[in-house]
């Protein structure tokens, strides 16, 4: 029997939630903390892998995010001594966006060219009179690293979101009253096994025997 459709959908409200999700995603990215403040609630509660194992409530945690923030970009700046000749180093990371042991680290300069995409949505209407909403989807981050030190390349983070919106009727807005985000971690490798050459089998990379079947 295929399932009975959702008696509360709306095509056009469905859109709204989505309009305002992605506009939020860009507050975020652009670290425009005035838009933040117009579309997540002050009593905002949230799940999120740099809270660790305890849940956030307001807006204080996020606000710190903001506060570190480049001027310009949505990126969490750590400022780290380095050498007096290379000068004082960047490590950015994204708020909202992926936890610190995925840091990229270069010398000062203009923030990265990034793009936001909102991958396999899903919207539920909650409430009969449609004053509360939930998404559910894939959040890609497309970031263009250029390293002075090292090769430059497109660094791409992904994310699993559900944000909870309820409509202020006093206001006229919708705002984000609760998310979770759960970073997806990169796929893993195989080590790739590097022979020395002269018949032997012992792995260049790992100093490990490779084994009889090994292909040299």
């Amino acid at each position: 029997m295929p399932p009975l459709p959702h008696i509360f959908t709306d095509v056009k409200l469905e859109k709204v939630i989505y309009d305002a999700t992605l506009k939020l995603l860009h507050a975020i990215q652009d670290g425009d903390l005035d838009t933040y403040h117009e579309l997540v609630a002050h009593d905002v509660t949230a799940f999120e892998p740099e809270a660790g194992e305890h849940q956030v409530h307001g807006l204080d945690f996020h606000r710190f995010y903001f506060d570190l923030a480049h001027p310009g970009s949505g990126q969490k700046a750590i400022i780290a001594p380095t050498s007096a000749a290379d000068g004082p180093t960047q490590v950015l990371y994204a708020p909202e966006t992926s936890p610190p042991t995925t840091t990229v680290s270069f010398p000062t300069q203009p923030p990265p060219i990034q793009q936001i995409t909102i991958a396999s949505p899903h919207i539920r209407i909650l409430s009969p009179d449609r004053t509360s909403a939930l998404i559910t989807y894939i959040r890609v981050t497309q970031k263009l690293v250029d390293a002075s030190k090292g090769a430059a390349g497109v660094q791409v983070s992904t994310s699993q979101e559900t944000r909870v919106w309820e409509y202020d009727k006093k206001d006229g807005v919708w705002r984000n009253v609760h998310f979770h985000r759960s970073v997806v971690p990169p796929p893993s490798r195989p080590p790739v096994h590097v022979g020395r050459g002269g018949g032997k089998r012992e792995c260049q990379a790992c100093g490990r025997d490779r084994g009889s079947n090994a292909k040299l």
